[in-house]
């Protein structure tokens, strides 16, 4: 099991855990709280830090070797699935055709994706 060791008072799962406690959580739990991901926070001079959405990987660290070694296996980004615009549009007017709407390829990405949404409305689908 997970083992974590709290560094700042926190609430978790309606319990208040205190500074220097020893919280343990199934993996079911901790894969819960990984897939809450992450937020960059900016601060006023540009720096950038890395903050856990989770309150459990926010306020604690891992008390074990085996329990950080799960975190840092989830923590790997995925690859970078990067579509690009003309591919975009290649399936805006592929669905525009599909339902049968006309459209004109003078249009930018975003009057498409307007276009298609106003079109699905239309027709119901």
């Amino acid at each position: 099991m997970p083992k974590f060791i709290v560094n700042e008072n926190f609430q978790f799962y309606g319990i208040i855990r205190r500074e220097g406690a020893t919280v343990e959580v199934t993996e079911e739990i901790l894969t819960v709280e990984l897939e809450k991901g992450t937020k960059e926070i900016t601060d006023k001079k540009g720096n950038v830090t890395i903050k856990h959405v989770s309150g459990l990987l926010n306020h604690c660290s891992p008390a074990d070797k085996d329990t950080a070694d799960l975190i840092n296996a989830d923590m790997k980004p995925p690859a970078p699935v990067e579509e690009s615009p003309e591919d975009r549009i290649a399936e805006i007017k592929d669905a525009m055709d599909k339902i049968g709407k006309a459209y004109d390829n003078r249009w930018s990405l975003k009057r498409f994706e307007n276009e298609l949404q106003k079109a699905r409305i239309e027709t119901g689908l």
